[in-house]
């Protein structure tokens, strides 16, 4: 597993594992958050970083198709370990 920052633009990746702090009863994740993270590992989508904002942070966008087959839009910035980079983004 690698370490979100060597994340740039255009990297591809994908969520291993949800982080453990999100775990942590004094650590607040909003509950679609953690839903989102758990998509993702279960799924084991690849993501590909659309942006980097001023601060640093990675983010990727992604579409989730619901049970009724609508499509759910979501961006998310990474700041967690627990990825795994797709061969040759280093």
């Amino acid at each position: 597993m690698s370490d979100w920052k060597i994340l740039k633009l255009g990297s591809k990746f994908q969520i291993e594992s949800v982080p453990l702090e999100f775990f942590d009863p004094d650590f607040y994740i909003d509950s679609d958050t953690l839903s989102t993270y758990e998509f993702l590992v279960k799924c084991g989508m690849v993501l590909t970083v659309s942006r980097v904002d001023k601060d640093g942070f990675p983010w990727v966008e992604f579409d989730r198709e619901l049970d009724d087959g609508s499509i759910e839009k979501h961006s998310l910035f990474i700041n967690h370990g627990g990825i795994s980079l797709i061969a040759n983004q280093l």
